[in-house]
């Protein structure tokens, strides 16, 4: 199965996270970095990023760092017309 396709209940079962990258997750949410959603992509990426290293236990803290680093942070500015883009 790709992990791109998992669903939530599947990362928990496929993907299982160590306790620093839960703590890592948990601190993105609280900060309003991370939605629910992007929760479960971080969780995709750094599973892809462990699968990649030959990790197939746990996905551990650098994976879900190495996710977190990955997400693009660019806001529209006020006034930017989007219509262009999509």
């Amino acid at each position: 199965m790709l992990n791109a396709r998992l669903s939530g209940e599947q990362l928990d079962h496929f993907a299982p996270v160590s306790p620093k990258g839960m703590e890592l997750l948990r601190q993105e949410l609280e900060h309003g970095r991370l939605t629910g959603r992007g929760l479960h992509r971080v969780r995709r990426v750094a599973r892809t990023l462990a699968d990649r290293q030959g990790s197939v236990d746990v996905v551990s803290d650098a994976h879900i760092a190495a996710a977190l680093a990955l997400r693009a942070r660019v806001a529209p500015r006020r006034g930017d017309d989007l219509r262009s883009v999509v």
